[in-house]
């Protein structure tokens, strides 16, 4: 659970995947409220102790945000940001039974 809530906060930060600030943070904020509620409930069912729980928490939060973080984030601002708005073509390779050739493709 601890990954998935660093995965989902690392995700959201960087990408507005909902478009709104408050959202994006409340994705976090919720899968939070969730992953201690996980440990409180494992601790209560004497499953794991409270050390085991904060640990297992700790890291599992860590490697689920630095593991992309370090991959992919690090290099700069949120790519939204650092991207040029207008039209963007490239030249793609195509291959079909019969053919081969270029194609074109854009992104607006």
């Amino acid at each position: 659970m601890a990954t998935a809530t660093g995965l989902m906060c690392v995700n959201h930060r960087y990408i507005p995947l909902y478009g709104n600030a408050l959202t994006d943070g409340g994705v976090c904020a919720l899968m939070t409220v969730g992953t201690i509620a996980t440990a409180i409930t494992r601790i209560m069912a004497d499953r794991h102790y409270t050390t085991d729980a904060l640990m297992g928490a700790a890291i599992g939060f860590a490697s689920g945000y630095g593991v992309p973080w370090l991959l992919h984030y690090r290099y700069g601002p949120r790519l939204i940001d650092r991207e040029e708005s207008g039209l963007k073509v490239t030249v793609v390779p195509m291959a079909a039974p019969h053919m081969v050739g270029l194609g074109l493709v854009g992104l607006l």
